[in-house]
């Protein structure tokens, strides 16, 4: 890791990053499907939505949020930089 270049994201070793699962023919492309976006643009969110009680958040305490968060955007940094610095 200490050749690593100025800017660039060291990796380990084994990772690999692909885009195998989508379309590679037009056929395919044909039969998917649009899908919605996970958020909505005027989604409002408040305090009141999340847990409220001990047991929700003591529940809540064993997700990994920042892990999951964290994966994603590496992966979008690594294969949409145009996207990741918008």
């Amino acid at each position: 890791m200490e050749n690593s270049k100025r800017g660039s994201i060291p990796m380990q070793e084994n990772l690999k990053l692909s885009k195998s699962q989508g379309a590679s023919t037009p056929a395919e492309l044909k039969r998917m499907q649009n899908v919605p976006y996970a958020s909505a643009e005027k989604l409002k969110l408040s305090k009141s939505q999340g847990a409220s009680t001990p047991v929700e958040m003591k529940c809540m305490q064993n997700v990994p949020y920042a892990l999951a968060v964290g994966s994603i955007m590496y992966a979008v940094r690594c294969t949409r930089p145009d996207v990741a610095f918008a």
